[in-house]
């Protein structure tokens, strides 16, 4: 009980600081500082979404969609609404922000059916027919981060797609052997 109510009290003052920071961060200094200014939002949405101040994060998640240079600065912000919806049972709305944050990694999700389904799968059997268990254990390692950033947010995708699209679970787990077969296998390889 002490460690967790020591853990909590870390969060809250790594929080309390993330807060002083924001409230001291200019319109100009998006400019100016701008990886260290996406760094503080990005790490107080995540601290925020971990305490279940959801609002509070979205708020941060918000201000980076808003402000962000490039389309790859989003990506860190959409996983994180994504992991709060999720939290919050809207796993609906968690699923769009995983598909957005795939799109802007360069993973196509392809459309949630039973049909597409099928055809994911047939592709994935098509792709593993020969292989033999040397090679399943030969693979190199994922060393494209963003594959690895891909697969991470596949598995909220898998995860979240078993209580509000269970096409989209089946498709996520899916395009994670797919992944797993083009560049290498990761922590995350199904």
């Amino acid at each position: 009980a002490s460690r967790e109510a020591k853990n909590k009290a870390s969060v809250a003052l790594v929080a309390s600081f993330l807060d002083k920071a924001i409230d001291l961060i200019q319109l100009s200094d998006w400019r100016e500082n701008y990886t260290l200014v996406l760094e503080i939002y990005n790490s107080s949405a995540e601290v925020e979404s971990a305490r279940g101040n959801f609002a509070r994060s979205d708020k941060r998640v918000e201000k980076i969609l808003e402000c962000s240079n490039c389309q790859e600065d989003k990506i860190r912000a959409l996983a994180v609404r994504a992991q709060s919806l999720g939290a919050q049972q809207d796993y609906a709305g968690a699923l769009e922000e995983v598909r957005q944050a795939l799109s802007l990694l360069g993973v196509k999700m392809p459309s949630s059916s039973y049909a597409r389904l099928m055809i994911e799968l047939m592709k994935t059997r098509r792709l593993i027919r020969y292989m033999t268990e040397y090679d399943f254990l030969n693979l190199p390692p994922m060393e494209d981060n963003r594959m690895v950033i891909a697969m991470k947010i596949l598995q909220f995708g898998v995860i979240w797609g078993w209580n509000a699209d269970i096409y989209f679970g089946g498709l996520s787990y899916l395009v994670m052997i797919q992944l797993t077969l083009k560049f290498g296998y990761c922590y995350l390889t199904p």
